[in-house]
C-alpha cells in the first residue's frame, strides 16, 4: 500500500463529480503540471511535457452533458478527508508523465 496521499479533485455542478487525481500526480505544482480543468464532466490535465492526461468521474450521476462547473468551482480534498475510498488508484511517474 502507498504512503502517498490520495486526492481527488471536486467539480461543483447542481450535483458534485469526484476525479481520481493519479497518485504522485500534484495539480498545484508547476513543475508537473502546466494547466487543468474540468469540461463536459471530463477532467483535463496538461502535463509539463505538454501530454494531456483525460480523467472520466468516478460517480456518474446523469447521462447529462456537462459543460462547466458551477462558478467555475473546483476543489482539491484528500481523498480520506472527503470521504472517497477505493483501492484501485493509479500512479504518476513524474519522470516519465505517464500514469500507472
Amino acid at each position: 500500500m502507498s504512503t502517498e496521499q490520495k486526492k481527488v479533485l471536486i467539480a461543483t455542478y447542481i450535483v458534485e463529480e469526484c476525479f481520481k487525481i493519479p497518485i504522485g500526480l500534484d495539480l498545484e505544482n508547476e513543475d508537473q503540471v502546466k494547466e487543468w480543468g474540468v469540461k463536459y464532466n471530463t477532467l483535463y490535465i496538461v502535463l509539463a511535457n505538454d501530454k494531456v492526461l483525460e480523467i472520466q468521474p468516478q460517480n456518474w450521476i446523469h447521462n447529462y452533458d456537462y459543460k462547466y462547473p458551477s462558478n467555475d468551482e473546483t476543489k482539491i480534498y484528500d481523498a480520506d478527508e472527503y470521504g472517497y475510498e477505493d483501492d484501485e488508484w493509479e500512479y504518476f511517474d513524474c519522470q516519465t508523465g505517464e500514469t500507472q
